[in-house]
């Protein structure tokens, strides 16, 4: 009896040590999950009423957030910023009201500079902190579709990332062979740590294109995709003829939505005819708010149906807001 009571102690330690590992081996971290799923416990919240509505979320609170930037696609937005060396997304299907959990974009890379039009998302990244070399790749692309998973959450499927693709260079300035690593030197007459902008990409007429700017030094430049020729296919990017200017030492270029060039220093970002400062100050609405408390960095965002988004870079974290054009109270952080 007693060696018997002790098989059976055996056979249920067992059991247990069976169960243990199951479970252990099913329930995978958070940090590990594959795909995005609605974010049940981000706390988003709403101050005021009627035209003074201010919809609000902390986003992250880590002390290591850069290059927000938020882009819209009527009530589809994607919500984008540095965290450490790497870049983070967070999605929205339904203008705000509630995101994703946050997922890896785009590993040892900074500055995501995003063209979004509900559907395909191509984004432009600097990696390797911008440091240019023969072996560097020191713009990639990252091309994936908008695309609501099982999860109940948008993400960026069927994700690519790869070096980006230059064609023969405007005035016999070359960039090299289609897929091969665009050097700076290339562009900017040496080797240089150069960097994209951050915030909403740009397309102007057919072409789409991307501003580069030289990293503590005087040179911007804008290249441009063009589509390929025989025996090449698909989209490459070329300098832009008569773009190569200088800025600020200090000066990262933007391009509005016109065309026109813009520089950090003086804007931080511009949507339509609303444009937000590095501090927070917006401009295009009538009671000209400031949004956020201590504001450093920020990006700007309209959906052509009366509302502003906004994602900056304050006191607390990275916050996200969205109000309508028409605003006249100092609700959550908007002050006049």
């Amino acid at each position: 009896m007693q060696l018997k009571g002790k098989g059976l102690l055996y056979l249920i330690g067992i059991s247990v040590l069976i169960s243990i590992v199951f479970i252990a081996c099913n329930k995978k971290p958070t940090a590990s999950n594959d795909f995005a799923e609605i974010d049940k416990d981000l706390p988003i919240s709403t101050d005021g009423s009627g035209n003074d509505t201010v919809t609000s979320a902390t986003l992250s609170e880590a002390n290591n957030i850069d290059s927000p930037v938020v882009v819209v696609s009527g009530d589809k937005l994607i919500i984008a910023y540095g965290e450490g060396n790497n870049i983070k997304y967070r999605t929205s299907g339904d203008g705000g009201k509630s995101f994703s959990t946050a997922i890896d974009l785009s590993l040892s890379a900074q500055y995501p500079y995003i063209f979004f039009d509900g559907s395909k998302v191509s984004v432009m990244v600097t990696k390797n902190g911008g440091k240019t070399g023969v072996s560097t790749k020191v713009i990639s692309e990252i091309n994936g579709t908008f695309q609501l998973n099982n999860n109940g959450a948008y993400e960026i499927s069927g994700k690519s990332e790869a070096g980006l693709s230059g064609v023969v260079g405007v005035g016999g300035s070359a960039a090299g062979g289609v897929g091969s690593v665009i050097e700076a030197e290339k562009y900017f007459g040496k080797k240089t740590t150069i960097r994209t902008a951050a915030g909403a990409g740009i397309g102007i007429g057919n072409t789409r294109q991307i501003p580069l700017s030289e990293v503590n030094g005087t040179t911007y430049l804008i290249l441009e995709a063009k589509l390929l020729t025989a025996p090449h296919s698909g989209w490459g990017w070329d300098l832009k003829a008569n773009s190569k200017q200088t800025k600020g030492n200090d000066d990262v270029i933007k391009i509005a939505k016109d065309g026109s060039i813009f520089k950090t220093s003086e804007i931080a970002e511009k949507s339509e005819s609303y444009s937000i400062t590095a501090n927070g100050k917006i401009t295009g609405i009538t009671s000209s708010p400031t949004v956020g408390n201590n504001t450093k960095d920020a990006s700007i965002a309209t959906d052509g149906k009366g509302n502003i988004y906004t994602l900056t870079i304050e006191d607390g974290g990275l916050k996200f807001r969205k109000f309508g054009t028409s605003i006249s109270s100092s609700a959550d952080g908007l002050k006049k």
